[in-house]
């Protein structure tokens, strides 16, 4: 696990794994945005330093703690425990994010 310097932000192995396959997916098939999509990721994660609740809750009941937060076609795993915000994974759209929880 990886934390952002100065920070309660926490990028596990799994959403750094993630995010590697995405921009090498997107670099490989001529999208040259991929570079803009990284910025519009982590400017959402930067989002959730100050609004930690930010994205939506998956199930109250169950994982009070786990959220995802949608940035455009891209989903954002994530839990909040005891202060500190742990970003899982890094999800299309496309996907089922439910599988990955």
């Amino acid at each position: 696990m990886k934390k952002k310097p100065g920070s309660s932000i926490y990028f596990e192995e799994s959403f750094i794994f993630d995010m590697k396959e995405i921009l090498s997916y997107l670099a490989e098939n001529g999208y040259p945005h991929a570079r803009k999509v990284k910025e519009r990721i982590f400017n959402g994660i930067a989002l959730l330093e100050k609004h930690p609740q930010l994205g939506k809750c998956i199930d109250e009941l169950q994982m009070p703690d786990k959220r995802c937060l949608i940035l455009d076609e891209f989903i954002v795993l994530y839990s909040l425990l005891d202060g500190v915000i742990h970003i899982e994974r890094l999800l299309s759209d496309r996907q089922d994010y439910h599988r990955y929880i």
